[in-house]
């Protein structure tokens, strides 16, 4: 009887994030390009080939090269970068028309990943709680309709917050032990948190007020 028990909450887990993963992948495939992720797919592929960091919104460059990434297989055609970020999104999808849907699809499906990623960490931190709670939890990230939106779109919103609840979660449990290992996790944590989003900068306020 134990081998079932042992299964169960990571199967319930399993239901929540299919449930998330299939309304944002509806998204993702209905969902036309939104007037910001030309330029964070462009300005992450520009970062791969050309070490360019020149983001949108002066935002960090983390995000937008890890969804450009899968995009580096395609051999796309990458005019010389303009000074516009505007004009450099339009020359670069405009020079591959046949790649639009994958130039489209490829980044948000990365996107599509640290939503997930997001559940599994909080299935994470509430996997041996009461039941109710653990239901809780997982139904509110599973049917939240701005996780679920931001999780079909190449913008670095869900990076961001898998970065910075992952950097949390690391903190909170090098207080009682504060081990060298778990210290650089939550190092390397905290940086990639600030290298996606300026924001992320409320975390060194956040760990001031849980160490007090």
């Amino acid at each position: 009887m134990q081998a079932p028990k042992r299964f169960f909450r990571p199967l319930i887990f399993s239901v929540f994030a299919f449930i998330f993963a299939a309304q944002a992948f509806y998204l993702i495939r209905t969902d036309s390009l939104t007037n910001d992720e030309p330029f964070e797919i462009t300005c992450g592929y520009y970062y791969w080939k050309a070490g360019d960091i020149v983001v949108p919104r002066v935002m960090p460059p983390m995000a937008a090269g890890l969804e450009a990434l899968p995009l580096l297989a395609l051999n796309l055609k990458s005019p010389p970068a303009a000074i516009d970020r505007r004009e450099r999104a339009y020359l670069f999808f405009a020079a591959n028309p046949g790649m639009l849907q994958w130039m489209t699809l490829l980044p948000r499906w990365v996107d599509l990943l640290f939503g997930l990623g997001l559940g599994f960490l909080l299935w994470g931190a509430c996997r041996n709680r009461p039941l109710p709670f653990l239901l809780s939890v997982l139904g509110l990230w599973a049917l939240e309709p701005t996780l679920i939106a931001h999780s079909g779109l190449a913008k670095s919103d869900m990076a961001g917050a898998f970065f910075c609840f992952a950097a949390v979660l690391s903190f909170q449990k090098s207080l009682p032990d504060p081990g060298r290992a778990r210290c650089l996790l939550t190092g390397l944590l905290t940086g990639w948190a600030l290298s996606t989003k300026v924001s992320a900068i409320a975390l060194i306020p956040l760990y001031v007020a849980f160490e007090d």
